[in-house]
C-alpha cells in the first residue's frame, strides 16, 4: 500500500489475489519453482486451466528435453545397482559429481561390476577415472558426438538413416575433434549392449530460452539422446533409457503435473497478472514480463518478492507433508518434521483458497486429497497413492542391532521406499526418431553447474555459507 510492504490478514490479502486474477479474464501467466511438491504443481496447473482459463505457466528453471525423458527415461524397474558386465553407460555434456554426487557413486561402482562406462564431455571430471572411454569433443559439438556413435552403433536407423550419413566416424572426428577410432570403438560398444542407460546434463553452450521461447538449439543434444535409445531399442524397459541430470529435487515431477493439467507457456508481454511460486526469477538475473499486478508465494523475501504486489508465506517441506518425483521418475514421500513457523500455508493449500474464493468448491483437506486425484486423473501416477508409497521393505546392508553387524546405515528406511513410475513408451509403445540439426557455437563457453553453488534457500545458511562457491564461467576452445 502506498509503495510500501505491510502485513494484512490472509482474508485480505486472498481476496485481493483472487479478485485481480478474476478480473485479468485469463491474461495471467504463472511461473513456478522445481522445488515445490507434485501436489502443489498439480493444483496450481488445476487452477490456471480451470479458474484461470490460462495455461501460460513456465515451469523453472527451464531445462531442455524433459518430455522426451517423461517418454524415454529409464523404464520402470531400473536400479544401478543391477548394471554390470554387458551394460553401457553413456555420461554426455555433465560433470556427475558435482551435479548428482550419488548418480556418481553408483556409476562408479557400476563401472567396477564390469559396466561400459563412456564418458563423452568437453574437458575433464572425475568420473573419466572410470570410464573404459573418454571422449573430449570441441565444446557446442556434444550432440554431433553422439549421432557419430549412433551411426557407429548400428545400420539400422531407417527413419533418420539420411541424416546420419552425414554423421559418419571420420566426419564426427573432423568437427567434435575426437579420434576417429575412439567414436567408432564406443559406438561399437553401445551397439553390442545389453542394457544402454544414457545420462545427460546440462554442459552445453546453448541458451535455453530465446525471446521467451525455448530454443531448438537447447533441445538438440536431448533429441540426440532420445534418438540413440530408440534406435537401438533401449527404451520402455528396467536399466534402459534416459537418465538426465536435473538442477533440483523435483524438476522431473512439476513438469509432469504441469502437462498433466494442460500447461504450455508462451511469451507473453502486458500481461494483467502474473503469479509466481517457489521461484526467484529475478534473483537469478531474469526479467519479469509486464504485469499490472504480481503475486509471489515464496518461503523468503526475495528479490523477486521485493517487486510483488502482494506476497503469500509458504512454509518448507519440513513443515508439511508431500511428494517428489526424482529423475528416474521415483514418487517419494517426506513427511512433516517441525510446526510451521508464523502463518504460513502449504503451497497447495493457499493455491486451492485463491481458487475457492474465484467461485470454485474445491474440498482438498490434506495433501494425500490431492494425490488421490493426481492418482485418479494422471495415467501414470495411478499407484502413487500415500499408503503405496509409504510401504517399506528390508535393505541392504542391515542397519545394525543386537544380532546383526552394522552395516554403515544409521537409521532404518520408515518413511517407504517410493514408488518408480513407468515410461510413457511403458504405457502406448509409442516412439518415433525426429531430427534437429545440430549447430556449432564457435564461443566455447560452459556454465558448469557446481554442488556447492549459491541459491535462494542455500543462501539463508550461515553454516553452509564458507562452502559456498561463485558462479564459474569455463572457456573451451
Amino acid at each position: 500500500k502506498n509503495g510500501k510492504f505491510v502485513e494484512a490478514t490472509w482474508d485480505e490479502a486472498l481476496n485481493l489475489v483472487a479478485d485481480r486474477l478474476k478480473l485479468a479474464n485469463g491474461s495471467v501467466a504463472g511461473f513456478l519453482g522445481d522445488r515445490v511438491s507434485n501436489e502443489d504443481a498439480y493444483l496450481f496447473g488445476k487452477l490456471f486451466r480451470d479458474v484461470l482459463k490460462s495455461n501460460r505457466i513456465s515451469n523453472r528453471p527451464h531445462v531442455a528435453g524433459i518430455d522426451l525423458v517423461q517418454r524415454y527415461g529409464v523404464g520402470k524397474g531400473t536400479n544401478l545397482k543391477d548394471l554390470g558386465r554387458g551394460d553401457v553407460i553413456l555420461v554426455v555434456a555433465s560433470d556427475v559429481e558435482e551435479s548428482a554426487p550419488i548418480y556418481f557413486l553408483r556409476l562408479k561402482a557400476a563401472a567396477e561390476r564390469g559396466a561400459t562406462l563412456i564418458a563423452a564431455n568437453s574437458r575433464e571430471t572425475k568420473i573419466d577415472r572410470y570410464t573404459k572411454h573418454s571422449l573430449r569433443y570441441k565444446a557446442g559439438t556434444e550432440a554431433q558426438l553422439v549421432y557419430g556413435l549412433l551411426s557407429a552403433a548400428s545400420n539400422q536407423q531407417s527413419a533418420i538413416s539420411d541424416h546420419l550419413s552425414n554423421y559418419n566416424a571420420s566426419k564426427v572426428a573432423s568437427i567434435t575433434g575426437v579420434d576417429e577410432t575412439a567414436i567408432d570403438e564406443a559406438g561399437k560398444a553401445i551397439g553390442a549392449a545389453k542394457n544402454l542407460i544414457v545420462v545427460f546434463g546440462d554442459e552445453q553452450p546453448y541458451p535455453v530460452m530465446q525471446h521467451g521461447e525455448q530454443s531448438n538449439e537447447s533441445r538438440v543434444l536431448a533429441q540426440a539422446c532420445a534418438n540413440l535409445v530408440v534406435a537401438t531399442g533401449h527404451v520402455g524397459k528396467a536399466n534402459n533409457g534416459l537418465l538426465p541430470l536435473w538442477p533440483h529435487n523435483n524438476t522431473q515431477g512439476v513438469f509432469e503435473m504441469l502437462s498433466a493439467t494442460g500447461a504450455s507457456w508462451s511469451n507473453a508481454d502486458n500481461l494483467k497478472a502474473l503469479y509466481i511460486v517457489g521461484t526467484d526469477p529475478i534473483g537469478e538475473g531474469q526479467h519479469l514480463p509486464k504485469s499490472d499486478f504480481v503475486v509471489v508465494q515464496e518461503l523468503f523475501m526475495t528479490e523477486t518478492a521485493h517487486q510483488a504486489d502482494v506476497i503469500l508465506p509458504a512454509v518448507s517441506f519440513a513443515e508439511r507433508d508431500g511428494t517428489f518425483t526424482n529423475a528416474e521418475r521415483r514418487v517419494q514421500r517426506y513427511y512433516k518434521a517441525l510446526p510451521p513457523m508464523g502463518e504460513g500455508h502449504p503451497d497447495w493449500d493457499i493455491i486451492q483458497a485463491v481458487a475457492n474464493r474465484s467461485g470454485e468448491k474445491w474440498g482438498f483437506f490434506t495433501s494425500e486429497a490431492v494425490m488421490d486425484e493426481i492418482a485418479s486423473t494422471v495415467p501414470s501416477y495411478q499407484e502413487a497413492t500415500y499408503p503405496a508409497l509409504a510401504v517399506t521393505k528390508e535393505e541392504w546392508p542391515p542397519v545394525g542391532g543386537d544380532d546383526l553387524y552394522f552395516g554403515g546405515t544409521a537409521y532404518d528406511n520408515r518413511g517407504g521406499v517410493g514408488l518408480q513410475l513407468p515410461s510413457l513408451i511403458e504405457l502406448d509403445n509409442r516412439s518415433e526418431l525426429n531430427w534437429i540439426e545440430p549447430g556449432t557455437r564457435s564461443d566455447g563457453l560452459i556454465f558448469p553447474r557446481k554442488l556447492n553453488r549459491h541459491g535462494t534457500l542455500i543462501d539463508q545458511s550461515k553454516v553452509y555459507e564458507p562452502r559456498l562457491i561463485e558462479h564459474v564461467v569455463e572457456y573451451q576452445a
